[in-house]
């Protein structure tokens, strides 16, 4: 993945503002925010969005569960004044706001997009290169075959939808788009994941002597808390490579 697959584009234009903040609303998306509290440590959330004033996002806790019909809490440390970062994706892309926290409640906090919308990724998931040794993931099954031992595999990148990594060529059953893998992930800062996956594509570049090759899997039946939990370990990931 290049930089420029990451780049933000500033969305200066108000109505497209009020557009996207809307489509979102409409959609129910979930909101990803990463608040920097006092002391400088990050932190992670997952907000729903209560409402659309303009170009002002009112957002509150996410529930615990579906049917949580009690309204959750903010931290307290959660005040006007705090910078943050909010992700979420839409049909046209993927956005960012990085901005100031307006305004805040017991259960909500307000943030004005007018000059704080980005759009990063015209894609449905969050995706971001992963470094040696960041996260690492061991294969356990190809199409229901077992691999003893399990064999550890180099991640090329990573989402909350999927992955690219590098499929060895030798030693392993054939694969072809459909096929299905298991395994697990370590991921920042260490919880693992099971997954399992099914193929995309093989980048086959033509060499008889390739070793390995790029390999994309899409995610199949991740429960709700694994899936954020990558999501969570793609931003902090995100973070330390391209900044705030």
């Amino acid at each position: 993945m290049s930089r420029a697959d990451l780049a933000f584009e500033n969305v200066t234009d108000t109505d497209e503002v009020m557009r996207v903040l809307n489509e979102a609303s409409v959609r129910g998306v979930s909101v990803f925010a990463s608040i920097v509290a006092p002391g400088g440590f990050t932190r992670d959330y997952e907000l729903s969005i209560k409402a659309v004033k303009g170009t002002r996002l009112v957002l509150t806790p996410a529930a615990a569960s579906p049917a949580s019909t009690v309204p959750q809490l903010l931290p307290k440390e959660i005040q006007p004044g705090l910078e943050l970062e909010l992700i979420f994706s839409i049909s046209s892309g993927q956005y960012a706001i990085r901005d100031a926290i307006a305004d805040s409640s017991l259960t909500t906090i307000t943030v004005n997009a007018a000059k704080s919308l980005l759009r990063q990724q015209r894609r449905r998931d969050f995706r971001v290169p992963i470094r040696p040794g960041t996260v690492e993931c061991w294969l356990q099954r190809v199409n229901m075959v077992r691999i003893g031992p399990e064999l550890q595999l180099t991640l090329i990148d990573l989402s909350a939808g999927g992955m690219k990594l590098k499929w060895p060529m030798q030693g392993l059953p054939e694969i072809k788009p459909g096929s299905e893998i298991q395994g697990r992930m370590k991921l920042s800062p260490g919880r693992e994941v099971d997954f399992h996956a099914k193929l995309v594509a093989v980048f086959i570049t033509g060499e008889a002597s390739q070793d390995e090759a790029p390999a994309g899997f899409e995610f199949d039946g991740l429960k709700q808390d694994e899936a954020r939990a990558i999501l969570f370990t793609c931003l902090q990931l995100h973070r330390e490579i391209y900044g705030r």
